[in-house]
């Protein structure tokens, strides 16, 4: 448990409880009173308090629920007074980063957020939280460099559509954006690759009129390929 929980020497687990009839595990877990970190400056302070008992969902253990339960300390330094940081979570949110991951790996199974609501019994909030926070990950992590084939897609979420934008030679989602028209797909073809104009060799897209108008207006170097499936 301590391995899952990614405990170090600083923290220790007070006392477990598992209650069989709601198939329910409480771990109350507490700081060692090894020296305070303070997460903005790096050095060691002292205890000022601690913080009101916050909760998280952990992974479950066999048929049992599980949830991390804490008082988190707060260190006083030349930078003020400031919760510490777990190792388990951060601070604010509800739910362990093992949870998150295992999260993640259920959408991509399931590919559908009230399929894993169910499967990991917890609320929709939660799991559309954990997609969001993946997403955004993704985002801060996404780079244009070297693209040199896109493909424009859309997708139905009726009664209104989305763009998708992608790379074509990697297969990863670039962007998204609300609507299919002559004013939101510029938008954001302009936003995400107006600076890489000149080097795109290739935007392939269906026949919808407002994409097709789009790539020859903002790529008129790149070559406009239809995709097959609209072909036949």
């Amino acid at each position: 448990m301590r391995h899952s929980l990614q405990l170090g020497s600083d923290w220790k687990i007070d006392r477990m409880l598992l209650d069989a009839d709601s198939q329910r595990i409480d771990i109350y877990i507490s700081h060692a009173g090894r020296p305070l970190i303070c997460p903005k400056t790096r050095e060691t302070g002292t205890l000022y308090d601690h913080r009101k008992e916050r909760s998280w969902r952990h992974l479950d253990w066999f048929q049992f629920q599980c949830f991390v339960h804490c008082r988190i300390p707060r260190v006083k330094s030349s930078a003020g007074v400031h919760t510490i940081e777990v190792p388990w979570s951060t601070v604010l949110q509800r739910y362990t980063e093992a949870f998150e991951s295992w999260t993640i790996r259920w959408l991509k199974a399931t590919k559908n957020q009230t399929k894993t609501v169910q499967l990991l019994r917890c609320k929709f909030d939660v799991v559309n939280r954990v997609l969001h926070r993946s997403v955004e990950r993704g985002q801060c992590r996404r780079t244009l460099e070297g693209i040199l084939h896109v493909s424009v897609d859309e997708k139905a979420i009726h009664p209104k559509y989305a763009t998708i934008v992608s790379d074509s030679e990697r297969g990863v989602v670039l962007d998204e954006g609300q609507g299919r028209d002559k004013t939101s797909v510029p938008a954001l073809l302009q936003g995400l690759l107006g600076d890489l104009k000149d080097e795109i060799q290739t935007i392939t897209t269906d026949m919808w009129r407002a994409y097709i108008s789009c790539v020859t207006e903002l790529f008129s170097k790149a070559t406009l390929i239809h995709d097959r499936l609209h072909l036949v």
